[in-house]
């Protein structure tokens, strides 16, 4: 994974795992990214926040 300029990813478990949750960070946000299969479909939920 490659980060946008400006922001890095925090450490992760790339798996294989039912669930990966992967965090961006910049010097004013924060990215929270999860995903997992729900019946064999990426279902994503992404939380914005200030850093």
């Amino acid at each position: 994974m490659t980060a946008a300029p400006g922001y890095r990813a925090q450490p992760f478990d790339p798996g294989p795992t039912k669930r990966v949750q992967v965090e961006l960070t910049s010097a004013e946000h924060r990215s929270e990214i999860r995903v997992h299969c729900a019946n064999g479909r990426p279902k994503s939920k992404v939380k914005e926040r200030a850093a």
